[in-house]
């Protein structure tokens, strides 16, 4: 029998039941309610509101997640298997590596 009882002590405290039953209690001695049962059932539902409202209002406040963006902003494409097959890569006179087809990989003469 002691185990059993250790056991609801342990389900009381890990789910902090002792306060909210504490808070139900003097609630229904400060409003001495002829319908006790239904008291208890809107103070639950009051509270169970006030909590769902507290955790919109964390969400709504909590801040916008970082980057992971290692461009910062600047959109690129996505490769396909062919654009890597056809990949070829070209030097401009300033050291920039362009793939072959964009505007900076061909020549002055058209090359």
């Amino acid at each position: 029998m002691g185990e059993r009882v250790a056991e609801m002590d342990a389900y009381l405290k890990a789910h902090e039941l002792e306060p909210l039953l504490k808070q139900i209690v003097l609630a229904l001695c400060k409003e001495r309610p002829d319908d006790h049962l239904q008291f208890i059932q809107d103070y639950c539902a009051k509270l169970q509101e006030e909590a769902e409202e507290a955790e919109e209002a964390e969400e709504a406040e909590a801040p916008a997640p970082s980057r992971t963006s290692r461009r910062g902003g600047i959109s690129a494409s996505v490769l396909s298997a062919e654009d890597v097959a056809d990949y070829e890569k070209k030097v401009c006179a300033c050291g920039y590596i362009a793939p072959r087809g964009s505007s900076l990989s061909r020549s002055p003469n058209g090359g």
